[in-house]
């Protein structure tokens, strides 16, 4: 039997260590496209099995209705990523194939697909304390990575994961949103003060079977439990 195909795409700062997991916790062929030719697209979509975004730049904000800010720095976007991300999850979802991603992934599909909120954490006072990479700096036996902090399961469970990101997914006052249908937020994390939004860090969306986490399990798929489950569900999408 050959073995699945993924469908990778960046760039990423992280992205060996993201083809390093594919290869090693699952045992599967991974191909990477980081460019727009859309008849390459095309192919390498029928032929995939799944498809995983990596994380990267911030979304762009005219990708998600968002008007630009005077002197916003270009260079924390990539439009051009953006406009190929778009077209490729599309084009899974009209395929009906499994779609996953990390990080600045769930912040383009929420923001993009399901119309929630994408805001910049440093407007929210202490909001870096949990979502920025001047987080704190913590020594946690179960992970290298210092930027630490827990999340929040549905049914009351809570686990350490590692973020890295300054902008983030609010959680929505109302779920009964045609956009929302389908849709479960798995697990969230909380800001420093009680009376601030909570920010998703995982999102399932059944209507296309999408699963998407805002922290990394590429970093630490071998020992942190919340990488292991995301991991696993991946495998139980793709059959």
């Amino acid at each position: 039997m050959s073995r699945k195909l993924v469908l990778t795409t960046g760039p990423s700062k992280k992205q060996k260590e993201v083809h390093a997991m594919i290869e090693k916790y699952f045992g599967w062929n991974y191909v990477y496209v980081d460019q727009n030719d859309s008849r390459n697209l095309d192919e390498w979509i029928d032929r995939c099995d799944l498809l995983l975004i990596a994380g990267g730049a911030d979304v762009f904000p005219q990708s998600y209705n968002r008007q630009m800010v005077v002197d916003e720095n270009m260079d924390r976007f990539d439009r051009e990523r953006d406009i190929r991300e778009i077209y490729i999850i599309k084009q899974m979802i009209k395929r009906k194939k499994p779609i996953s991603g990390i990080c600045r992934a769930l912040q383009l599909y929420s923001s993009v697909f399901l119309e929630l909120d994408l805001v910049d954490l440093k407007s929210y006072k202490d909001a870096t304390i949990c979502h920025h990479p001047y987080a704190y700096k913590i020594d946690l036996s179960i992970d290298e990575d210092p930027y630490c902090h827990r999340i929040y399961f549905n049914n009351g469970k809570s686990l350490w994961v590692n973020s890295h990101h300054g902008m983030g997914i609010l959680m929505p006052k109302d779920m009964n949103t045609e956009a929302l249908k389908g849709v479960e937020i798995i697990a969230h994390a909380d800001m420093a003060e009680e009376d601030l939004p909570k920010i998703i860090e995982w999102v399932k969306d059944s209507s296309t079977n999408a699963n998407f986490v805002q922290f990394h399990p590429e970093l630490a798929y071998k020992t942190n439990e919340a990488s292991q489950i995301f991991l696993n569900q991946l495998k139980e999408m793709v059959g």
